[in-house]
């Protein structure tokens, strides 16, 4: 967790108020911050606070099309944080590829 922005110090205490959101409380002040909890629950979108600076999230396309048709599966866009430059994989943009002779067919029309 990242210091408090009123007192700066690291002295957290913290509730999780339902399966999608924690509230961080500072000891020192009383200052709260709500975040989404980490795991595969969570639906990003774009303006979705970065888990780890709270910065708003951007929707980036894909741009490796032969190399990702060579995987099983592969993510056609992600959420990127430009600030702490992290990237967020959703499930929403996952594509499972079917068979290895329809990818070498992809891949010659190329």
């Amino acid at each position: 967790m990242y210091p408090c922005k009123k007192c700066l110090e690291n002295n957290w205490k913290f509730k999780k108020e339902d399966d999608e959101t924690i509230t961080a409380t500072c000891n020192n002040c009383g200052d709260q911050v709500s975040f989404p909890t980490k795991g595969n629950k969570q639906n990003f979108k774009v303006g979705s606070p970065c888990r780890k600076c709270g910065h708003s999230l951007i929707l980036k396309e894909s741009k490796q099309k032969p190399k990702q048709l060579k995987k099983s599966y592969y993510f056609t866009a992600y959420y990127y944080c430009e600030k702490c430059r992290t990237m967020y994989f959703s499930p929403r943009f996952k594509v499972i590829n079917k068979s290895e002779e329809r990818n070498q067919e992809l891949l010659n029309n190329l």
